[in-house]
């Protein structure tokens, strides 16, 4: 894997400063993401578990709480790197993979409810209480009834 994206300048700040931090964590539970966003699969190990150990490690120092979950850059992850978020100490860790989870669900494949970037208020408390779930298949079940 080429290192070019450690290097990449970018125009606009692509992470939040330590005041928005700061802010965002007085008011609610931050975790972690990686150091650089990288596709873990993609990575050499000793790389992976940098960026995963290392964002645990950053964010502690910067807001004083050990983050305890953890999401998948872009939802990529491999059996390897399950492991290697077990073995920093996190105690789950998101997909993004859409649904909803059960008793059952494996603490490391986490599904996720998935609200559009340009949600209003209405469509993301529809989404994020489940509703908007179970008007779809309403619907998909009527439309079903309906076709010849």
């Amino acid at each position: 894997m080429s290192s070019d994206w450690q290097d990449t300048e970018y125009e606009d700040r692509q992470a939040l400063s330590l005041r928005q931090l700061e802010a965002l964590a007085e008011a609610s539970d931050l975790q972690s993401h990686t150091r650089n966003h990288p596709i873990l699969p993609s990575c050499p190990s000793t790389l992976a578990s940098g960026e995963i150990l290392g964002s645990a490690d950053d964010l502690e120092r910067l807001i004083g709480a050990r983050p305890r979950g953890f999401a998948y850059p872009n939802g990529d992850y491999s059996e390897r790197d399950i492991e290697l978020v077990r073995a920093a100490g996190y105690e789950c860790a998101f997909t993004v993979e859409p649904g909803y989870n059960s008793a059952d669900t494996d603490h490391y494949r986490l599904k996720r409810v998935l609200i559009a970037d340009d949600a209003g208020e209405t469509e993301l408390v529809a989404c994020a209480s489940g509703a908007y779930a179970i008007l779809a298949r309403i619907i998909r079940r009527v439309l079903r009834l309906q076709s010849p």
